[in-house]
């Protein structure tokens, strides 16, 4: 079993190093599919490699290894560390594959909240007196929302002029926020 203290990472090349170079691109292959989704098993191709502990340890770390490539360049110096041959095996698969790897991370990104923007609609009005005063002439937006997920619900606002610039200069802080965190 793994050595705890060590990082997937290094684990995760540890293991890999084991693997003989002629079957190196469809392990590494295999554990992509593996990390998209697809639950195929070729445990029974490699069990003269790995144990089968070490062969779960391999996937869960690769899983690891994964997710935080597209997230750190040390990632990507780190496949120095490995042998040649490995290391460009490794570069190959995940180029070729960098769609299927953007995909899931997106899918994954998605996961953290069953709630997400459907739709939206919105209307102008002006209101021109209340019962409380005889003049006001004040624009206000409504803004309806439909917000779908486990309930799908819609959500209602009516929002003055300040109040709406309010919530543009949210939105545009919460893009901001979110551009920083996108996967390229």
């Amino acid at each position: 079993m793994a050595n705890i203290s060590q990082i997937p990472e290094e684990i995760f090349f540890k293991l890999l190093i084991k693997c003989p170079v002629d079957r190196l691109q469809k392990l590494i292959h295999h554990l992509v599919d593996l990390f998209c989704g697809q639950k195929t098993v070729l445990y029974e191709s490699f069990a003269d490699v790995w144990t089968l502990l070490e062969w779960w340890d391999l996937i869960r770390n690769s899983e690891k290894f994964f997710l935080h490539y597209y997230n750190s360049s040390e990632t990507a110096a780190s496949l120095s560390s490995l042998p040649q041959e490995f290391s460009n095996a490794l570069k190959d698969c995940l180029s070729v594959r960098s769609s299927d790897l953007k995909n899931k991370l997106v899918e994954k990104t998605h996961e953290i909240s069953p709630a997400y923007l459907h739709n939206f609609d919105w209307k102008l009005k002006l209101t021109l007196a209340s019962d409380k005063m005889a003049q006001i002439n004040e624009p206000r937006l409504l803004l309806n929302l439909d917000i779908s997920g486990d309930r799908d619900k819609t959500l209602c606002l009516d929002l003055s002029k300040e109040e709406l610039k309010m919530l543009i200069e949210t939105m545009d802080k919460a893009n901001k926020a979110i551009q920083d965190f996108i996967v390229a």
